[in-house]
């Protein structure tokens, strides 16, 4: 064995019209989540899409690359054509998201913020495919509770202007201060809809002027 240990590529396809997977090898490391192949199947090479691609170091391999056939090439345009629409990526709805509540668990409607991050967070993984199921204009809004119809302890935030300019938000129920504003309480999990001002700045500059005097 060498220096560098050899890579071998192994890709699941699926046939059309199948959701069950077949492992195949190739040397193209071009090759990604919904490229169509073409596959040696019994007696025949049939075109295929390909639904996972796994790269193993020499000692990782779990079945030797002898023992799994290799492709025979990518498909040309009409076999392409056979799976127009298909995409065998995992989807990933990033409109929702999960939060703990008093007792149990919401999915509620994430904001423009949030899901700009996850965009980021999700740029270099070419197998998910993100989807918005719900519009940001809803967002914090509850789309289902899972608490077993128990009533959720409610509250509400206060916005909180600084004298810097900086803004927090304080629960009502517990006092807790964050920088950012969720729907239901990180400390308490009271759900926290409505919104409220609190001039905090106005304390802040009668304290600085008892420090100046």
């Amino acid at each position: 064995m060498g220096f560098f240990s050899e890579k071998y590529i192994y890709v699941d396809v699926c046939f059309l019209n199948s959701q069950h997977p077949y492992t195949y090898r190739t040397n193209d490391s071009s090759i990604t989540i919904n490229t169509v192949v073409m596959v040696p199947a019994g007696d025949e090479v049939k075109p295929a899409i390909v639904a996972k691609v796994r790269t193993y170091k020499e000692k990782d391999v779990l079945v030797p690359p002898e023992k799994i056939k290799e492709i025979t090439g990518r498909a040309d345009r009409a076999g392409q054509k056979l799976f127009k629409g298909v995409d065998m990526r995992t989807q990933m709805d990033i409109s929702v998201k999960t939060v703990q509540t008093t007792n149990g668990y919401a999915v509620v409607v994430t904001d423009g913020a949030e899901r700009k991050q996850v965009r980021e967070q999700l740029k270099k993984h070419k197998d998910i495919r993100i989807v918005e199921t719900q519009p940001v204009s809803k967002a914090y809004s509850i789309v289902s509770r899972d608490d077993a119809g128990k009533p959720v302890r409610r509250g509400y935030w206060k916005i909180q202007e600084h004298i810097d300019g900086s803004v927090t938000w304080k629960c009502s129920r517990c006092k807790a201060v964050f920088y950012n504003r969720e729907t239901f309480c990180p400390k308490c999990h009271s759900e926290n809809k409505k919104v409220s001002h609190d001039p905090a700045w106005i304390d802040e500059i009668e304290g600085f002027d008892a420090f100046m005097d």
